[in-house]
């Protein structure tokens, strides 16, 4: 028997296949997508805190102000300071704390010891 060309049914089955492996495809690439969006906020969230960092240590009067700073992108920014545990044997710290609050509600947040002015 001299057989040309492919049955209907193993077309339906090759389609099948290429539908499975094209799906497959798609949910990697959409995962790597939210991947790559989720670091790219926690990278803004790292930039925010290490800016409010450095504005700490070089202007300490920001530090002090309650009120928490409203970011571009929904991010908020504090800052808070306090006693640092230590500072009975070494006088003069003070515990830094920098907190970024994510727009999902999520926080990062920098800790330094710096010198009471």
């Amino acid at each position: 028997m001299n057989r040309r060309g492919m049955t209907l049914l193993e077309v339906m089955v090759a389609m099948v296949i290429l539908g499975l492996v094209v799906a497959t495809y798609l949910e990697l690439f959409s995962g790597a997508l939210r991947g790559a969006g989720a670091a790219q906020t926690w990278s803004q969230a790292v930039a925010f805190a290490t800016d409010g960092m450095e504005r700490a240590k070089l202007e300490p009067q920001t530090c002090r102000l309650p009120a928490a700073e409203q970011l571009p992108g929904g991010f908020v920014r504090r800052c808070e300071t306090r006693a640092w545990e230590g500072s009975d044997r070494y006088s003069g710290l003070t515990a830094l704390r920098v907190v970024v609050t994510l727009p999902d509600g999520k926080e990062y947040a920098l800790e330094r010891l710096v010198a009471t002015p």
